[in-house]
């Protein structure tokens, strides 16, 4: 069976520009676009996806930021960690990259800054249920443009944030305000009367956090041994080591311990070229044997 052509089941793709939304999720994906005859138009990439809600219409649609090449970057399967394939715990991001701009421009809006210490954590699930009014800035690549099928250039576009409407948990009503409520007091007392405050209760001793211990190195290389040997099965024994980050990272799970000390283990060139690993490192190609 067909799809519906029922007209009142049809959707109305509004384009994102000067309105006000509700970011629904803020997750990391990959991605790649397609043009509008379903054809494959890019390079895949790493990005922010945001699943919103415009609040005029009540309609939900999705934009993609792009942050980089899937070389460079990965997402983990919940979505809620942009990783660095080259450098997982140093590697920077373009300031120019749409996610960058966007978050930028969230910080210039007003942004609170228990919420941007969080970003700085890496916490992108801070963003949902944030409430924004977005605009679309073709500033930011003025020497960037698109041809279209008739001839026409169409620029390229950075979406920003230009005013914080409501933060996470607040929603539309506390965006409008409320009235302040009335000062309680006891029934038949005075107006605004307070009741006798109670002694404060002696604080609970707080017990020292243990120490968390550091992982053992000889754990860190025995799973990326076997994150090594899972990629060298699927590449047919041999893999170039430019490409052993994204393959890696393909292998491990969300759970997988030390995970960003694992990956960057596999491309560390002293492990790779360790005589005790049943592989062998030259040229710049890993191999089985």
């Amino acid at each position: 069976m067909g799809l519906s052509l029922n007209p009142d089941k049809a959707v109305v793709i509004e384009f994102l520009d000067d309105t006000d939304i509700c970011i629904n999720t803020a997750r990391f994906v990959e991605h790649q676009f397609t043009d509008k005859n379903g054809n494959i138009a890019g390079d895949p990439f790493v990005g922010l996806c945001l699943e919103y809600t415009m609040d005029a219409t009540g309609s939900n649609g999705k934009e993609y930021m792009r942050v980089g090449s899937t070389e460079l970057f990965g997402a983990s399967e919940d979505g809620l960690e942009l990783i660095g394939l080259s450098d997982p715990e140093n590697q920077t991001i373009n300031a120019k990259c749409k996610m960058m701009i966007f978050l930028k421009s969230l910080k210039d809006a007003g942004l609170p800054q228990e919420l941007l210490d969080k970003l700085d954590a890496g916490e992108i699930q801070v963003l949902d249920g944030l409430g924004i009014h977005v605009m679309r800035n073709a500033n930011h690549y003025q020497d960037l443009a698109t041809v279209q099928e008739d001839g026409s250039e169409k620029k390229v576009t950075a979406l920003e944030a230009t005013k914080i409407n409501y933060l996470p948990g607040e929603g539309k009503s506390k965006a409008k305000g409320k009235a302040a409520p009335k000062a309680a007091g006891k029934p038949g007392g005075k107006p605004g009367s307070k009741p006798a405050a109670k002694p404060a209760a002696k604080p609970a001793k707080e017990e020292e956090p243990e120490a968390a211990e550091a992982p053992a190195s000889d754990d860190i290389d025995s799973i990326a041994e076997e994150a090594m040997m899972a990629v060298l099965a699927d590449n047919d024994g041999q893999v170039e080591a430019k490409q052993i980050p994204t393959q890696v990272f393909r292998h491990l799970g969300a759970n997988t311990p030390n995970r960003n000390k694992v990956l960057k283990r596999c491309y560390d060139e002293g492990f790779l070229s360790d005589d005790a690993r049943p592989w062998s490192f030259e040229g710049g190609v890993v191999s089985l044997g």
